[in-house]
């Protein structure tokens, strides 16, 4: 749909996807963006795999790096880095055509057992997130962009979720819109937006709102144009809120959203917090690296102490 509306695109990941049962986009239907990483990652995974003698493996499960270790590197920088300096290209070449562009960070997957280096990705990372949103925001089209961060959930992996509040972050995704207070021209949607701030929103919410954003609009200033273009207005489910034109309800419910129970995050309608495809999966990494977890006498387990730690947990 946004390549019909006039858009320049780009869809990026920070790995190889080709093959890939965790990415959908491309191999589930056609997306052929004019702009993208998979190339450049593929290449990556297979000269690493060729260095590695891993002939098995596929390239969308060979490891690259971690933005503290760029290893094996581009001119010394890490992965992360590149797509940001992508769009950044993209926004300076064409900077009179509208663009959208969608990038999948991995910086919160960091699987490491070594919970001492877990959360050194994601703090590299919010270094390299913040210099380039700060310089996305001084540009002269600003005031004509709009910055979408979210996540599909908390922080994951290895054995954090052995710990309550890991498994509590697991359920608050977060979701923000960096939007300009000169937005079509006026401020009607502010009140909207900070309305639903603090309410119970989806993904399904955010297509909305986004598909709203994207409609082309009457110059003197109406409602959005209409299209002839095959499938424009469908596709938006009916109980779903544009957060710019619509308020949340303040007593929306999960089944109100359609939100699964086992990724629900109001306490009231779930009976537990553990993120149910996680279940065995820290005892059988703690395995993989010969840690044993045992129980003391209240049934609990005891303090593992961190490697390369004097401190236990």
């Amino acid at each position: 749909l946004v390549p019909e509306l006039g858009y320049l695109t780009f869809f990026g990941e920070e790995f190889c996807f080709s093959k890939s049962p965790y990415v959908i986009q491309a191999n589930l239907f056609k997306l052929n963006p004019p702009y993208g990483m998979n190339s450049l990652f593929c290449q990556l995974s297979k000269a690493l795999k060729d260095q590695t003698n891993q002939a098995g493996a596929q390239l969308f499960g060979i490891e690259h790096d971690t933005s503290t270790n760029p290893q094996p590197c581009v001119d010394g920088r890490s992965r992360q880095q590149f797509a940001f300096e992508y769009i950044r290209g993209i926004w300076n070449t064409y900077p009179d055509t509208p663009k959208f562009a969608f990038l999948n960070s991995l910086a919160a997957h960091d699987y490491s057992v070594d919970l001492a280096y877990q959360s050194l990705g994601i703090e590299a990372y919010d270094e390299y997130l913040s210099d380039f949103l700060e310089e996305m925001l001084q540009r002269p089209d600003a005031n004509n962009t709009i910055i979408v961060l979210r996540s599909d959930h908390g922080l994951q992996g290895g054995p954090s979720p052995i710990d309550f509040s890991t498994q509590v972050e697991h359920m608050y995704p977060f979701n923000n819109l960096i939007v300009p207070n000169t937005f079509r021209g006026s401020s009607w949607w502010i009140e909207n937006l900070f309305s639903n701030q603090d309410k119970l929103v989806t993904g399904y919410d955010l297509y909305n709102t986004l598909r709203g954003i994207l409609a082309p609009r009457l110059k003197d200033g109406g409602g959005p144009a209409k299209l002839n273009i095959n499938g424009y207005n469908s596709g938006i489910p009916e109980w779903s809120y544009d957060l710019l034109a619509q308020k949340v309800p303040e007593d929306r419910t999960c089944e109100d959203a359609k939100i699964p129970v086992e990724f629900c995050p109001c306490m009231e309608e779930r009976t537990d917090l553990m993120p149910h495809f996680y279940v065995g999966h820290a005892e059988k990494l703690s395995e993989r690296q010969n840690i044993t977890l045992k129980r003391n006498g209240e049934g609990k387990f005891e303090p593992l102490m961190v490697p390369g730690r004097k401190k236990q947990l």
